[in-house]
């Protein structure tokens, strides 16, 4: 762009007009150009986040981990004990074959559970429930980490199997 010549009065406006917007629009234009600076992170963090990477679904707590580690095994290791109730259920030939109950309980410092509670079930007979929440009351959990007390709450799913021919 070249200034006008020095006799227009009006065109050196419009110049000087065009050249304010020109700077402004390159100026607002080169914002997504410039990169945010990187977050600060320390050693320990990025340790985590490579180990995360590395294994994206290994538990990120150690509550998380424990519940996957040592919960669940022994709720399998124990599903005979927690089945007993289900199966006298179906003795009745219920109109429900399939459902969740879900438990809520505190495993404390020594593996056993406390508070046990069922939490909400698909299944409306009383007799169901509290034999599944007895079952995993009597079950003794390997003990929490650090030895504090662990809330958890853990969806069991039952399914009537189709009869063998």
């Amino acid at each position: 762009m070249t200034a006008p010549a020095s006799g227009s009065k009006s065109a050196a406006v419009a110049w000087s007009v065009a050249a304010s917007l020109a700077v402004a629009l390159a100026g607002s234009w080169l914002w997504f150009l410039r990169t945010p600076p990187a977050p600060s992170l320390d050693q320990q963090q990025l340790r985590a986040l490579a180990a995360q990477a590395a294994n994206p679904h290994r538990p990120s707590t150690p509550a998380a981990a424990y519940q996957d580690e040592a919960v669940k095994p022994t709720i399998r290791e124990h599903a005979a004990e927690i089945q007993k109730p289900w199966l006298a259920y179906l003795a009745g030939k219920p109109a429900r074959s399939e459902g969740a109950v879900t438990l809520s309980w505190t495993i404390g410092a020594d593996g056993r559970p406390t508070q046990v509670a069922v939490t909400h079930s698909d299944f409306e007979q009383a007799a169901l429930n509290e034999g599944v929440r007895a079952a995993l009351a009597a079950i003794v959990f390997p003990p929490p980490p650090a030895g504090q007390p662990l809330a958890v709450t853990h969806q069991l799913f039952f399914k009537q199997e189709p009869a063998a021919r």
